[in-house]
């Protein structure tokens, strides 16, 4: 009976013990579960503001061009109506480039006009920069013009965003350039509706065609 007794006291204590490990254990995983939730639902609020805040800069970026007739004072396009450059500006993307990076690469598929709102822009040419972009100032219109039979456009040379003073700073070393981006295929699109008329894309052929003419002259030294 003694020894009954005691195996049931032991028997007793491991139970005791294991359900004490077990709610131990579960304490834990619920621990770890909740301390995982709280960390992806921060990271889901992070992303919301991230995306908040660059839809925000981008209604900014539209809404200033607007009000400072960006547009208008980019000979391009500078005779459309009031409401095409409206309509334009809606259609264009915003970015924002830090110092030192490369917005196109010479020779890669182009597929995207800019249109610098703030900051400066170098030009490369086979690595050796030839110009210095300004605000208001555009690059990249050989996108919209690829050769004939559905051809496609590539880059004739490479774009890197540069500080306020024109120097190339180290990349990322802060905000370097602002842009409104127009792609191909909102270019077409801005086209077919009638709200690009055709001397303004003659205009931004003429662009196309004169730097293409540029950079064929500086690759022969001329």
């Amino acid at each position: 009976a003694a020894m009954k007794w005691h195996v049931n006291v032991r028997a007793a204590l491991h139970k005791k013990l294991g359900d004490s490990n077990a709610k131990k254990h579960v304490k834990r995983i619920q621990r770890n579960h909740d301390a995982t939730r709280a960390e992806a639902l921060r990271r889901l609020e992070k992303l919301h503001t991230t995306q908040r805040r660059s839809m925000h800069a981008r209604l900014q970026a539209r809404k200033s061009a607007k009000q400072l007739h960006a547009l208008q004072k980019c000979t391009i396009f500078s005779d459309l109506a009031p409401e095409s450059t409206s309509q334009i500006i809606d259609k264009m993307d915003f970015e924002i480039r830090p110092c030192g990076t490369t917005i196109c690469t010479q020779g890669e598929t182009a597929d995207t006009f800019y249109l610098i709102m703030k900051g400066r822009c170098d030009v490369l040419l086979d690595g050796a920069k030839i110009a210095t972009l300004g605000a208001l100032d555009v690059f990249g219109e050989s996108a919209l013009f690829p050769g004939g039979g559905g051809g496609v456009a590539t880059r004739g040379g490479t774009v890197v965003a540069a500080g306020n003073d024109g120097t190339t700073a180290a990349a990322g070393a802060g905000i370097g350039v602002e842009l409104l981006c127009l792609s191909k295929a909102s270019f077409d699109a801005l086209v077919g509706s009638g709200t690009l008329g055709a001397e303004c894309v003659d205009k931004l052929r003429a662009v196309a065609r004169l730097r293409g003419d540029m950079n064929a002259k500086t690759r022969a030294g001329v």
